[in-house]
């Protein structure tokens, strides 16, 4: 559980750093995004998972 999260915030800073390297336009920056979001919904998929 924890190592995603770390996944998650190691992705958020390089996000960032991407935005205002090369802003928020930029392939890349949408690259790492993308990226992010799917680590999210992997933590939100568990997490819904283990209501249940």
């Amino acid at each position: 559980m924890r190592d995603i999260l770390i996944l998650i915030e190691k992705k958020r800073a390089e996000m960032y750093e991407a935005m205002d390297t090369y802003g928020f336009n930029d392939d890349k920056t949408i690259k790492v995004s993308q990226e992010l979001d799917k680590l999210v919904a992997m933590e939100q998929r568990r997490r819904l998972g283990a209501r249940g």
